[in-house]
């Protein structure tokens, strides 16, 4: 259902698409990694004290990956509320990160199998963006 302004209603198929699409341009206007960029984020929780050492250290111990590789890195704290990405951008490091006033972050459920997810930019873009990634919609408390 269109509204007079020309938006689209929330609610409907077509308002819960429109709000993801804005989610994901408004996202990438953000954070504007390189579609050819590896992204991995790591499925077990870490300290969210950890600050650049730390999760530096977390890419090599835990992950098994260089950090100077030029890919980008999630972490999440085990509450599921705050999310840190460490990023090499060639020149230095950059930690970002992010804390969620109210709910939680969709994060795939640890497994002894897999310590690490490779993502799509746009995968990174949906669990930043706080979109619920099983029915592919906004989480019901999520306003924008």
């Amino acid at each position: 259902m269109r509204l007079v302004d020309g938006t689209v209603a929330r609610g409907t198929k077509a308002g819960e698409l429109a709000a993801l699409v804005r989610a994901l341009r408004g996202l990438n206007a953000m954070l504007p990694f390189p579609t050819a960029i590896k992204i991995f984020v790591a499925i077990e929780p870490v300290d969210m004290r950890k600050q650049f050492n730390g999760l530096w250290s977390a890419v090599q111990e835990k992950l098994h990956e260089d950090p100077k590789s030029g890919a980008v890195f999630g972490f999440i704290n085990k509450e599921h509320t705050r999310l840190k990405i460490l990023y090499w951008d060639g020149t230095g490091v950059w930690v970002l990160a992010k804390r969620l006033e109210q709910g939680r972050f969709s994060w795939p459920a640890p497994s002894a199998a897999q310590t690490k997810l490779s993502l799509a930019p746009e995968a990174l873009a949906l669990f930043v963006g706080d979109i619920e990634l099983k029915h592919g919609s906004l989480k019901p408390w999520y306003e924008r």
